[in-house]
């Protein structure tokens, strides 16, 4: 006996599934522009107290972002609700350590950077 099935498939699924992915990914880069322009700029009193008064505070960032990149991507795997508030804590502190870089470049150079990587 022969089976004349028609087989079909549907990308709709998967194309909301990256859908809702790039536009997460995207709320966590915006968050990371938004509190790396807070800090450089209507906070930068604050930033530069950090800089040379509590050089620490970096430092601490950095190792407190690098745990919740495996914190995070942790939760993810197992798809927990916690993914999502871990990545955007990781996205604020990701902006938090990134203006200790960018403060080291002119605004032009920053611009040029992100519109050729864009």
């Amino acid at each position: 006996m022969e089976s004349n099935a028609i087989y079909t498939t549907s990308d709709a699924g998967l194309s909301r599934f990256f859908g809702k992915i790039y536009g997460l990914v995207g709320m966590g880069v915006g968050l990371s522009a938004v509190i790396s322009y807070l800090m450089l700029f209507p906070l930068s009193h604050v930033f530069v107290n950090i800089l040379m008064n509590y050089s620490w505070v970096y430092m601490a960032a950095l190792f407190l972002e690098f745990g919740l990149v495996f914190l995070a991507s942790g939760a993810a795997r197992r798809n927990t609700p916690a993914a999502l508030p871990l990545f955007l804590v990781y996205s604020a502190l990701n902006g938090f350590t990134l203006s200790f870089i960018i403060v080291q470049y002119t605004q032009a150079i920053v611009f040029q950077a992100f519109l050729s990587t864009a």
